[in-house]
């Protein structure tokens, strides 16, 4: 097999994800909380309310690194945005809408061999016990992105959407609407987004230096794959995608 020839290839691949806030005009507080663990005894940060509360938080930020000697099989990171909604404890009932979503803005990955993607992404809702696929898409992108099955150099099964060279809006969910009676703990909708590059057993230097820039989202906007693109990032709290293979 032919491998990337450069000596050092670093491919760095960090996901974060974009949280569209509401300005003022719905009957939801929202609250933009960080990854990582709560320790025994503390709050999430919420205050007893008399509205209901929406609370986006975002995945880890996750990154490959790998050299052409270290280059031996497919590379994948994953993250777990995820949405909670909390009932205020008057009504004790709570209705909230969501929209789950990448934009990718640049995107230089191409296929060494034409049936061969090289860059997949695989959705999983992990409250519904379901992966996000073709049958399932919004009907906005349905025709947009393809998805795909593929044998990797180890043998491996790899599904996904094909993103290699995509760019574009890309909602997975729209609309999509949860409940909660919970005023204390709320109940909670999250998900799972892996990035793999695949390997292959042929040349990739194609991609050797190729880049990838991006930005995922949960909203709580009922966006779609063409209004989406117009959110005024101002008012998001953002993050990049970013991927280098150089």
């Amino acid at each position: 097999m032919k491998k990337i020839e450069r000596s050092t290839v670093l491919f760095t691949l960090s996901l974060l994800i974009i949280l569209t806030l509401s300005i003022l005009v719905s009957r939801f507080s929202y609250a933009y909380l960080e990854s990582g663990p709560v320790a025994p005894g503390e709050t999430k940060g919420q205050v007893v309310s008399k509205e209901d509360q929406m609370i986006f938080t975002k995945g880890d930020n996750i990154s490959l690194k790998f050299d052409s000697a270290s280059f031996t099989e497919s590379q994948s990171a994953t993250t777990k945005p995820s949405v909670t909604l909390i009932a205020n404890e008057q009504t004790k009932s709570a209705v909230g809408i969501y929209t789950l979503g990448i934009k990718i803005e640049k995107n230089t990955f191409q296929k060494t061999q034409e049936n061969n993607p090289e860059l997949i992404l695989t959705v999983k809702d992990i409250t519904g016990s379901k992966e996000i696929t073709a049958e399932n898409l919004p009907e906005s992108v349905k025709n947009s992105l393809n998805y795909v099955t593929v044998t990797d150099s180890k043998q491996k099964q790899i599904s996904g959407f094909d993103i290699t060279g995509k760019t574009g809006v890309f909602n997975f969910i729209e609309n999509n609407q949860m409940t909660s009676t919970n005023y204390n703990d709320g109940v909670k909708h999250e998900f799972e987004f892996t990035i793999t590059f695949v390997h292959y057993d042929f040349d990739q230097s194609i991609n050797e230096t190729a880049t990838l820039s991006a930005n995922a989202y949960i909203s709580d906007v009922a966006e779609t794959a063409t209004s989406a693109s117009s959110i005024n990032f101002d008012e998001i709290v953002e993050s990049d995608l970013t991927t280098n293979l150089e």
